[in-house]
């Protein structure tokens, strides 16, 4: 694939929106959000979006701590 996917979910605060882009390639999901941060995971039994849905809130959540 390659190209960059915007991608957006709410999580258990309805209030709170997470946001970033996803890229699919050489079997890796990289999510990275608007501060520049990144993150990949080998793609394996669950589909892209969710792999980089679970990126993308562990990259929230290491960015509150």
């Amino acid at each position: 694939m390659g190209d960059d996917i915007e991608i957006q979910f709410r999580g258990g605060n309805p209030k709170k929106r997470y946001s970033g882009k996803m890229r699919i390639e050489d079997g890796l999901v990289t999510v990275t959000v608007p501060d520049g941060r990144s993150k990949s995971a080998q793609l394996g039994g669950s589909s892209p979006e969710t792999m980089a849905r679970l990126l993308l809130l562990d990259l929230e959540r290491e960015k509150s701590e």
